[in-house]
């Protein structure tokens, strides 16, 4: 307890400590209301641009009608409307293709941090048809490096890739594109996901005669997976000692090896080897 003048504030102590739930008496008299702590569940639901009139957001301490905010940001009453924790559509979701979070979530005792996804946002599946790709998961992009190569149609007129991972736009250029491919480079610096963990590439939309267009294998155009991203492959410096032809086998340690398909050694030698795992090269 700290006290000064006519104030005293009282802290919970350690961070593992809470208030408990219900209303706080000191000496008779109610001092506070004590509510649970908002959190926003995860929701990966696809909603379109405008053709999604409701959107839903679930979670545990929510209150009668939570104050929300959201990212990018969305305005009560001019973008939508609210009733208790649904949501209805004025305007649009997202200007672009990419997740819509939740920044803040208010129950009553003043915001708390969230920025969980409540909805994966794509443009709308009408107007122009004459653009698609082709789904290519099986290609493998180094993190960091390394240039893509896109194939489908109608890819010449196409000026800007939306990509799930919002962090790429701005962050490559098109080097290269006719009508049936395209090549991507990365900008120095940039990396094709926001993680160096393995990861899928997926295009959730293009930009075509200055139009935003919905990328899909169906109707619904939920994103084509382009490409399979690894870590870029290390190999850890040893001091092992082998015998030159008497030792069978030697072991290569490092990260991001499961991709490799050969290692060039100097000076050569006479031997096959493969990953065995991530961190592995025998």
């Amino acid at each position: 307890v700290a006290v000064s003048g006519s104030t005293a504030t009282l802290v919970p102590g350690p961070p593992a400590c809470r208030w408990g739930v219900g209303t706080q008496s000191a000496n008779g008299g109610a001092v506070a209301r004590v509510i649970p702590t908002p959190r926003i569940w995860a929701n990966a639901t696809l909603a379109y641009a405008t053709d999604t009139a409701v959107l839903r957001v679930s979670g545990v301490g929510l209150g009668p009608r939570p104050r929300l905010t959201f990212e990018p940001a969305l305005r009560e009453g001019a973008d939508y409307s609210q009733s208790r924790a649904t949501l209805e559509l004025k305007t649009r979701w997202r200007a672009t293709p990419g997740p819509l979070r939740v920044a803040t979530v208010d129950a009553g005792a003043g915001p708390v941090r969230s920025g969980v996804v409540v909805a994966n946002v794509q443009a709308d599946p009408r107007g122009v048809r004459n653009v698609s790709l082709e789904v290519q998961a099986h290609v493998l992009v180094v993190y960091r490096h390394s240039s893509l190569t896109l194939s489908g149609y109608g890819l010449a007129s196409v000026s800007e890739y939306f990509f799930a991972d919002e962090d790429l736009r701005g962050n490559y250029t098109i080097t290269s594109n006719t009508n049936s491919w395209a090549t991507l480079a990365l900008r120095p610096g940039s990396a094709w996901t926001s993680s160096p963990r393995a990861a899928t590439l997926k295009v959730l939309a293009v930009r075509s005669a200055g139009l935003v267009v919905p990328i899909g294998v169906d109707e619904r155009k939920t994103g084509i997976e382009v490409a399979s991203v690894y870590a870029e492959p290390t190999v850890a410096a040893a001091t092992t000692v082998v015998y030159e032809t008497r030792t069978r086998e030697l072991v290569v340690r490092g990260s991001g090896l499961s991709t490799l398909r050969s290692v060039s050694l100097s000076p050569a030698a006479d031997a096959s080897c493969g990953p065995a795992n991530a961190t592995v090269f025998r």
